[in-house]
């Protein structure tokens, strides 16, 4: 039996299933494999677009936001939930770190 790989999974949208999966199986995805929708629960999906805007779905309406943290906020999936995880684990994918692992940002004194 072959290992699967990214691939296999690229065709599938992203979700909670997903999710599990690739991460239980410890697949690394790749720049060109990253999934650019998330399906969540109760009809919630993101869409990142090829030109890097962020897009929320929500009850058959689509509006842009910001970037990741406001995709975050419009999804209210709180962490530890498995809905929650699959979608921080997309967004990590996208480059969004929460901001317990942001490193502070050094302050520069140009007098000094």
């Amino acid at each position: 039996m072959s290992t699967p790989s990214w691939r296999q999974f690229q065709a599938i949208s992203f979700d909670v299933t997903v999710a599990a999966v690739i991460k239980a199986l410890g697949i690394e995805v790749p720049p060109e494999g990253r999934p650019r929708t998330f399906r969540g629960p109760a009809g919630f999906m993101a869409v990142v677009t090829t030109a890097g805007d962020w897009l929320v779905m929500t009850d058959g309406e689509a509006r842009p936001v910001a970037g990741p943290d406001e995709v975050r906020r419009a999804a209210q999936l709180p962490a530890g939930t498995p809905s929650g995880d699959a979608l921080r684990q997309w967004l990590r994918m996208w480059g969004w770190r929460p901001k317990s692992e942001q490193a502070p940002a050094e302050l520069i004194h140009p007098n000094y």
